[in-house]
C-alpha cells in the first residue's frame, strides 16, 4: 500500500455540477443511468436454511456481516430453494446489492460489491437492490465505495422516505447522481481503500480469535480454578470444590445506583456518566454529557462513585455491560448504571468484573434482565446476583492472567480504530478528488 499511497497528489481545477464541485476530468452519471436494476427476490428468513442450492443475500445480513465488497468465495450465505427464485437473476462478479431499507441515516444505502461468485447460484434478497453495470463504467473494488462518497451519501438521505424506518425507492435512487473518476483512478482507490479494509478485518479476525481465547480460558477457570480438581453444582453453575458461591452483596461494601432525576443543567465542570457510556470492559466518553457543580453534589451525596469501583448498566439495550471505573475524577451517574464496591477483604474489583462478563456471569445477568418495552436489572436483583468466590489469592492470581489477554485485545482494539480512521480520511480525500491518483 504504501507504494501505491505515494503516488497521490494534490490537484485544484475543479468544476460545478448536480453532485458538487468535483475534478475537470470526472463526469458524472445517475445510479439509472450507470446501473441496470434487476429483478430481486422477497422471500423472508422462514424461507432459509443451510441445506438448499441457492445462496440468498437478505438485507438484514448487508447492514450487519459484510461492509463494501462480498467475497463470496469467504462466506456460508443462507439457501434457498430454486423453485422459490427460479425467475430471478442470478448475481455475477461485479454487481452491487444494495439494502433499500434502515432503522437509521448511517445505514441508508448500504451496500456490497459481489466477486468471487465461481459457479455458485446466489440471489439479492428481501429489500435489496441488484444494480448491475452498464457497460463497465467502474472498476471491479470501486462500486462498493460508491456509498462513502459525500455527495452521494447526502442525496441517499435527501432521497429516504419513513419516519421510524427509512427506505429507498427505485425511482429515487435511479435519480441520485455519482461522481465517476476516470477507471484508471477508480482501479487505484479501490486498491488503496481495500487494503485498509484488509488490515481492519485482519486485525477484527485477530480480535475474534483472541476472545475465544479469553473466553476458554475463563471457563475453565470457572469450572477447574487454578489447581483443584474436584468440582461441584452451585447457583453459579460447576465451579471447583474448594470455591463458595454468595450473594454480590455478602461482599460488597455499597452497592448503589445513581440519580433517578435528570439534571437540568446541560453544561458543567462535572461529567454525568450514563448507560450508553458503559460498554463491555471499558468507559466510552466521547459523547459524555456534563453538569453543574450544585447537581453534581446532589447526585455524588448518593453514588459517591470512586475509581476502582465497578459500574453495571441497569437499563435499556445496554443492560448488563460491566466495567471498571478508571478515572481519578468525581463524576455524576444517572440510575442506569449501578456502582458496585467491593470489600477488599472478600473480593477485588477484577474479579467482579471478570465473573460478570464471563460466559457463565452473562448468563447470570441475562437471568435476571427482566421487561419487554424496557429490560432492566432492578438494584434488588443486582445485590442478590449469585458470585462464585475463591480465595484472595487465587482471585489475583486469575484476574493477572486475565488482564494481560484483555490487554492484548485492547491493543489490537487500538490499532482497529487506528486503521477505520485512516480509512475515514482516505475516504473523504479521494472520493472528492481533493487527492488525486
Amino acid at each position: 500500500m504504501a507504494n501505491t499511497v505515494a503516488t497521490l497528489r494534490m490537484e485544484q481545477k475543479f468544476k460545478k455540477t448536480l453532485a458538487g464541485e468535483i475534478p475537470v476530468d470526472w463526469e458524472v452519471a445517475t445510479f439509472g443511468e450507470s446501473f441496470q436494476f434487476l429483478r430481486t427476490a422477497n422471500n423472508s428468513r422462514s424461507d432459509l436454511s443451510s441445506l438448499e442450492k441457492v445462496g440468498y443475500i437478505h438485507y438484514g445480513d448487508i447492514h450487519t456481516k459484510w461492509r463494501t465488497t462480498l467475497r463470496c468465495d469467504h462466506v456460508k450465505l443462507p439457501k434457498i430453494k430454486p423453485a422459490k427464485v427460479e425467475r430471478i437473476p442470478r448475481l455475477r462478479d461485479g454487481d452491487l446489492v444494495m439494502a433499500d431499507a434502515s432503522e437509521d441515516y448511517d445505514g441508508l444505502g448500504v451496500a456490497v460489491e459481489v466477486c468471487n461468485v465461481g459457479d455458485q447460484e446466489i440471489v439479492a434478497g428481501l429489500h435489496t437492490f441488484l444494480l448491475r453495470d452498464r457497460g463497465g463504467q467502474f472498476a471491479d473494488g470501486f462500486r462498493g465505495y460508491i456509498q462513502y462518497i459525500p455527495a452521494v451519501r447526502q442525496r441517499l438521505i435527501e432521497a429516504a422516505t419513513g419516519v421510524s424506518v427509512y427506505g429507498l425507492s427505485k425511482g429515487r435512487l435511479a435519480d441520485v447522481p455519482i461522481p465517476r473518476p476516470p477507471l484508471g483512478e477508480q482501479k487505484k482507490i479501490a486498491e488503496i481503500l481495500s487494503a485498509v479494509d484488509a488490515a481492519i478485518e485482519k486485525t477484527g479476525s485477530v480480535i475474534e480469535k483472541t476472545q475465544h481465547f479469553k473466553n476458554g480460558l475463563m471457563q475453565r477457570f470457572i469450572t477447574k480454578g487454578t489447581g483443584e480438581e474436584r468440582t461441584k453444582g452451585s447457583l453459579a453453575g460447576t465451579i471447583p470444590y474448594n470455591w463458595n458461591v454468595v450473594p454480590l452483596q455478602e461482599v460488597c461494601q455499597k452497592i448503589q445506583d445513581g440519580t433517578h432525576f435528570s439534571p437540568k443543567s446541560k453544561d458543567g465542570p462535572y461529567m454525568y456518566v450514563t448507560s450508553k457510556n458503559i460498554r463491555m470492559g471499558r468507559l466510552d466518553l466521547t459523547d459524555v454529557a456534563r453538569i453543574s457543580t450544585e447537581e453534581h453534589r446532589e447526585i455524588y451525596r448518593r453514588a459517591d462513585i470512586k475509581f476502582g469501583d465497578v459500574l453495571l448498566t441497569k437499563d435499556g439495550a445496554q443492560a448488563g455491560n460491566i466495567t471498571i471505573n478508571t478515572i481519578q475524577e468525581e463524576f455524576s451517574l444517572l440510575s442506569s448504571v449501578a456502582m458496585i464496591r467491593p470489600d477488599p477483604q472478600r473480593v477485588c474489583s477484577e474479579w467482579i468484573y471478570q465473573f460478570y462478563a464471563s460466559a457463565k456471569g452473562r448468563k447470570i445477568l441475562r437471568n435476571q434482565i427482566s421487561g419487554l418495552a424496557i429490560t432492566r436489572l432492578t438494584l434488588d436483583k443486582i445485590k442478590k446476583l449469585p458470585i462464585a468466590l475463591p480465595s484472595m489469592h487465587e482471585q489475583k492470581k486469575i484476574t493477572r492472567t486475565l488482564g494481560a489477554v484483555d490487554n492484548a485485545i485492547q491493543q489490537q482494539e487500538h490499532c482497529k480504530e487506528v486503521s477505520l480512521r485512516l480509512k475515514k480520511s482516505l475516504m473523504h480525500v479521494l472520493l472528492t478528488g481533493r487527492v488525486r491518483m
